[in-house]
């Protein structure tokens, strides 16, 4: 069965709606580094302490992930 028309440009259109989630997230990504190498220079934040923060974080996500995939 041959694609119509309008599902080939629904397919364009989710494909250029990915590529802007991705440039954002980039974006995002990039801000987020900067901010954290400023905080960590001007010993405001010691690295340690992020990668400490970053990974109890992580594990309270996972937490709740596996408490949801329970209900």
């Amino acid at each position: 069965m041959k694609p119509t028309r309008t599902a080939a440009w629904d397919h364009v259109q989710t494909m250029a709606q990915l590529a802007d989630l991705k440039e954002a997230n980039y974006r995002n990504t990039l801000a987020l580094s900067a901010m954290i190498e400023l905080l960590v220079e001007k010993g405001i934040l010691a690295p340690d302490e992020f990668h400490r923060k970053a990974a109890a974080l992580e594990r309270e996500d996972a937490i709740a992930a596996n408490a949801a995939e329970s209900l």
